[in-house]
């Protein structure tokens, strides 16, 4: 799942598609932990001055993925507007909308926000 197409992730409304979903995140999480790609999560870092944000990591993906039944984060940031997701380690992987059904069948998270290019998902309690 390795991903390196050499494609960059550019955006000439500078990402402001994050600026509504991370806000609601933010009151939603009441500063539980979120995680998310690199991107995303230094967008969230630099608009909110807070550290309730962190990349995703391997066991992570494997858990949004259903390859894993364990993860103990309660929120995951999926953005599908993404050519490339880099997560801890500036590991590249495949953009997430490669993965929209395995994301949907994964009884143990739940989507709580689609606002077409962001997912946010809540693991299942």
């Amino acid at each position: 799942m390795i991903y390196n197409g050499e494609l960059s992730n550019k955006d000439v409304d500078k990402f402001s598609y994050l600026n509504l979903p991370l806000s609601w995140i933010r009151e939603e999480s009441s500063g539980e932990l979120i995680r998310g790609d690199e991107l995303t999560k230094n967008f969230y870092l630099m608009s909110f001055r807070t550290q309730d944000f962190q990349t995703l990591d391997e066991n992570d993906v494997a858990f949004l993925l259903n390859r894993s039944k364990y993860n103990t984060n309660n929120y995951f940031i999926i953005n599908e507007n993404l050519n490339v997701i880099d997560i801890v380690n500036w590991i590249q992987i495949e953009p997430w909308r490669h993965f929209s059904g395995v994301l949907d069948c994964n009884k143990r998270i739940s989507k709580i926000l689609d606002s077409e290019k962001i997912l946010i998902y809540m693991r299942a309690r």
